[in-house]
């Protein structure tokens, strides 16, 4: 009987031993073991720039196309989807392609438009007396004009100014007291009044220049003041459109002699722009006060010479 016992506790404790080991296997089996590739992903920084991809679906094919743009599916080392190891490729478009070029037209003309810069400067000990003197020698200046055909339209007030002329003298001043610290100074005081007005005055018989001239000068006899003379087209729409056609033409001139030199054929322009467009430069001749109490044995010559357009265009080609 107590041999039983002894072969039942036996079996127990084997039991018992047994089942103890069945445990301890299951629980390590079920603890994750990371790869090396996954302690590296744990132990990288936030901040360290490498981008990780998405763990892979199982439900998605192994061999199916990346399309255009996509970023392969990272693999480790065995080549199956995995933990990142490998940098990102991104995908750019092409290029811009083609032969850009600029071109640029000229067209020139004789100018139809002069402006005259003109006045009058008095000079007096009290306000009145300047204004009446720069007055009445302006009012022979318009009537010249105006006599001369020059249109009232044509005619304009650019400027006119009242202001007192200054110049400075020695004095003594003392203070203290008893002004007994004296020393020597400056001041400003006022020796009389400057009247100024100027005009603009349009000329479009530019023949009449020269003359004009010289008749406001005998008029306006040491109170004229002369700023010079400008010349300008009135009208640059007809200069405009003979300019772009030359642009154009040297714009596809050089598109061709590029085109040739490369061995490309040269295509239709996808892009053409107006980049810069200069109105005719205004002609200034130098300030005529040399003019002033001086009587014209002869006319004031006067050449007007020619002015500008020009246009330059920007386009590009595509290459067939």
């Amino acid at each position: 009987m107590k041999s039983i016992f002894n072969r039942r506790g036996g079996i127990i404790t084997f039991i018992a031993i047994l089942s103890s080991i069945l445990f301890l296997v299951a629980c390590v089996s079920q603890t994750p073991v990371a790869s090396p590739e996954a302690e590296a992903v744990q132990a990288r920084p936030p901040d360290s720039g490498v981008v990780e991809a998405a763990p892979s679906n199982p439900s998605i094919p192994t061999n199916q196309t990346n399309q255009p743009g996509d970023v392969a599916p990272a693999r480790g080392s065995s080549g199956l989807p995995g933990s990142f190891t490998g940098s990102v490729v991104a995908v750019v478009g092409d290029a811009q392609t083609g032969i850009s070029v600029t071109g640029s037209g000229k067209a020139s003309a004789a100018p139809d438009l002069a402006v005259l810069s003109l006045g009058v400067e008095a000079f007096a000990g009290s306000v009145a007396e300047a204004r009446d003197r720069a007055a009445g020698a302006m009012d022979q200046v318009v009537n010249l004009l105006l006599g001369r055909g020059i249109a009232e339209k044509d005619i304009q007030t650019r400027h006119f100014n009242i202001s007192p002329r200054y110049t400075s003298r020695e004095v003594n001043r003392c203070l203290g007291p008893d002004n007994t610290d004296c020393f020597k100074d400056r001041e400003r005081v006022i020796i009389g009044y400057q009247v100024t007005n100027q005009l603009s005055v349009q000329v479009r018989d530019l023949d009449a220049v020269g003359s004009l001239i010289d008749g406001v000068t005998a008029v306006g006899g040491d109170l004229i003041r002369f700023q010079g003379v400008s010349f300008s087209i009135e009208d640059t729409q007809a200069l405009e459109i003979e300019a772009r056609e030359a642009a154009a033409a040297d714009l596809m001139t050089k598109a061709n002699q590029i085109a040739d030199l490369t061995g490309v054929v040269l295509g239709k322009p996808v892009f053409i722009s107006e980049v810069s467009r200069s109105a005719p430069k205004t002609l200034t001749m130098a300030s005529a006060q040399r003019f002033d109490g001086i009587a014209a044995a002869v006319e004031t010559p006067i050449l007007t010479g020619e002015l500008d357009v020009v246009i330059t265009l920007q386009a590009r080609y595509a290459i067939q």
